[in-house]
This record gives C-alpha cells, sequence and structure tokens, in this order.
C-alpha cells in the first residue's frame, strides 16, 4: 500500500512524457519496473499492437503512443500533424525520435513517441455502414473529367452530401489517406475512434502490405479499382463492398 507522500513522489515523476521516457534516473531500470511505478502513480497502458504500446497518465491531457519499426504509422503521423483534417487525430507536435534511458545500449532502442489527443471508441457500426461510394465520390469530385453519366453522379453526390457531417469528414479522410499515404488503407473497426462532439476520427489506417486483403473494402481501394468503369455510361450503377 503506497502512503499518500509515495503516491505523490511517483505522480510527479511521471509529470511529463521525458520524465517517464527519458529521465536519467530510469537508465538502470528494466521496462518491467517502470512500468510498475508508472502503473503505481495512477499510469495505465490503454493498448498494445505489434509495433506500438499506447499509454495514459492523468496528468497527460494527451495519450502516448510509443513504436518502433512502424514505418506506414510515422509517415500517417506526420502527414496528419502537418495536414489537420478532422478525420485525422490532433497530434501535440510531430512524432518525436527517442531512445527511452530504459533501453539504451540495447537491440532497437531507437523509438517514436506521439502525444495525441485523447479519443473515445466510436460504434461498431460506424465501419460497417461504410462502402466504396464515399471513395467514388472523392474521386470523381477531384477527376470531374472521368465522369461520363451525370444522373448517376447527381445521385451519388446528393447521398454523400446526405451524410451527417462526421460521416462525410470520415469519408474524405479515406481518401486523402489513400490518395496521400498509402495505397492499401488498413480498414477496420478498430482504427475509427471519435471526439466527444461526435466526429469519427482514423486512428491507425496504414500499413505495410500486399494489395487487397480478405476485407472487401480494403481490396476496393487500389487505384485501378478508383478507375473502375462505374458510373461511365448506360444504366450501370456504382459498385459497392459493403463490409461482413
Amino acid at each position: 500500500m503506497l502512503s499518500f507522500r509515495q503516491f505523490f513522489i511517483l505522480s510527479e515523476a511521471f509529470d511529463t512524457v521525458t520524465e517517464f521516457m527519458l529521465n536519467p534516473q530510469n537508465s538502470d531500470k528494466t521496462y518491467e519496473e517502470l512500468i510498475n511505478d508508472f502503473e503505481a502513480s495512477g499510469g495505465e497502458i490503454l493498448g498494445s499492437g505489434s509495433y506500438g504500446i499506447v499509454y495514459h497518465h492523468p496528468s497527460w491531457p494527451y495519450v502516448l503512443k510509443v513504436f518502433s519499426w512502424d514505418d506506414p504509422y510515422l509517415k500517417f503521423a506526420r502527414y496528419a500533424y502537418t495536414n489537420p483534417h478532422p478525420s485525422f487525430p490532433k497530434f501535440y507536435g510531430p512524432p518525436q525520435r527517442v531512445v527511452p534511458q530504459y533501453q539504451r545500449y540495447r537491440d532497437e532502442a531507437k523509438q517514436y513517441l506521439a502525444r495525441i489527443e485523447m479519443l473515445e471508441p466510436a460504434p461498431p457500426e460506424v465501419f460497417r455502414s461504410m462502402d466504396t461510394d464515399g471513395l467514388l465520390y472523392f474521386h470523381y469530385k477531384k477527376n470531374p473529367g472521368a465522369i461520363k453519366n451525370r444522373v448517376e453522379y447527381m445521385k451519388l453526390s446528393s447521398k454523400m452530401k446526405a451524410l451527417p457531417k462526421e460521416m462525410y469528414n470520415l469519408y474524405e479522410g479515406l481518401y486523402i489517406i489513400k490518395t496521400n499515404i498509402t495505397s492499401t488503407p488498413d480498414l477496420h473497426e478498430g482504427n475509427i475512434m471519435m471526439r466527444k462532439d461526435g466526429q469519427y476520427v482514423w486512428i491507425d489506417p496504414v500499413w505495410e502490405g500486399p494489395d487487397g486483403t480478405g476485407n472487401p473494402l480494403t481490396a476496393a481501394m487500389t487505384s485501378k479499382d478508383l478507375d473502375q468503369p462505374t458510373l461511365k455510361g448506360g444504366r450501370v450503377k456504382p459498385v459497392r463492398y459493403p463490409i461482413q
């Protein structure tokens, strides 16, 4: 059982990310020892994956993601920081390259940390309701010369403009990701969260893998599919790929 004084000292020690990751006093501590202290002071690990871990502490106005060997996410974080969009996370500064004190002189010591706004889980039905209509709409909006069937395009445009702004922004953000960051976004419901104002946010929609996956929406994100012969004459309707 920690005394109030012990808790205060530990809490104070983790007031900043610098204290957490780079405090020279932690040089002799193992990662497990540091995490024990971190959790004793009120901090918690919110999640982890193949390349990173997300931390939060009551004294931080953000969450901290520490990652390594994840070039796609680093590219996304840098892009989102310099090109803000309603559906991108807000970063407290650009991603920072660090060598944590507890990993100095060890293999794979160099890591990155990113300070990211606090978000809430989004309802899973948000992702399940998505199809490729949004990407087709922004594709033709960006390339109006490709539109051959104005009637079908106007129907698609009306559908998109009728969406709540939270969903419209989410589709637009996905199109930006697809055209500026990666041709194969990593799409699943766990990569969408939301702000308290209701805006949905892509938190980690990138990966490094082959074109096409078992996910029908991800498989439809390749450039050749975006340029498919839909909306180009006759009574052909847009091909939709609902998420199962």
